[in-house]
């Protein structure tokens, strides 16, 4: 639930964010935060800490599932849970939390090539479980999280559709540095990431089996608080297996660099 701003990586984990593309949907969600554990997100706010701000310690709430901009396909809601508690001892903050939703997905027409076998409604079930550490940075931060489940993923043996098992994470380790330069305080934030996903992607033509092992290293330099730079080089091996592709291994890597401005 992290936003653009708070996130070091330039992308979002695709074990993780396999479960909602492009990280929208549309539902109604209720969350409640006590007063002690608002001062404590408050805090890691405040302070810049890369956090994913207050989402609730409790949460609960229904969702189409489909994604962003999908008409909704069948009338069963995806349910959606989230517990969380950001622990502190003394000056640090450690955030355990387990989220889950559960539901039915239903293909779209023209997501399902020619040939490749469905079941007779085109709809499967699609559910997850998750679990969060996160250590505020302080000067040493932690973010890790990991899913298992079930969601529609294309089978090249019998080059049909079915409801599969899935896992994967990630953990990003990083190190926050303050200093002043001139008249400002600046911020320099290396990091590392590693990310594993094992599972089918069910909004992508035919629900696209992959298999993901990713490093990525950075480093982001937050000139102003409105202003930041980030330079990151990644190294990625990348299985698929879909209808046009039945064993597509492909192995790279790639230097980014992204200008941030924060308002």
């Amino acid at each position: 639930m992290q936003s653009s701003q708070n996130r070091l990586p330039i992308d979002r984990s695709e074990g993780l964010n396999s479960a909602t593309p492009s990280e929208r949907d549309l539902g109604a969600v209720f969350y409640w935060t006590p007063r002690v554990a608002q001062k404590r997100y408050q805090y890691i706010g405040d302070k810049g800490l890369k956090g994913s701000n207050n989402y609730g310690v409790f949460g609960i709430g229904l969702f189409n599932g489909q994604g962003l901009n999908r008409v909704e396909t069948n009338d069963n809601l995806h349910a959606y849970a989230r517990l969380s508690w950001p622990f502190q001892f003394k000056k640090q903050i450690l955030e355990v939390g387990v989220c889950g939703y559960t539901g039915m997905y239903t293909f779209e027409k023209g997501t399902i090539s020619s040939g490749v076998k469905a079941n007779s409604t085109s709809t499967y079930v699609d559910k997850r479980v998750a679990v969060t550490i996160a250590l505020a940075p302080q000067p040493f931060g932690i973010l890790a999280e990991f899913n298992t489940g079930k969601t529609p993923t294309y089978q090249a043996f019998n080059d049909s559709i079915g409801t599969n098992n899935l896992v994967g994470g990630f953990v990003t380790l990083f190190y926050k540095y303050d200093f002043k330069m001139g008249n400002y305080n600046r911020t320099i934030i290396p990091f590392v990431r590693g990310q594993y996903y094992e599972g089918g992607y069910k909004a992508v033509q035919d629900a696209r089996f992959g298999k993901i092992n990713e490093w990525e290293g950075g480093i982001e330099f937050q000139i102003y608080k409105a202003l930041e730079i980030t330079a990151a080089w990644n190294y990625s091996i990348r299985h698929f297996e879909d209808k046009s592709n039945e064993n597509n291994t492909q192995t790279g890597q790639m230097l980014r660099l992204q200008v941030q401005f924060n308002y």
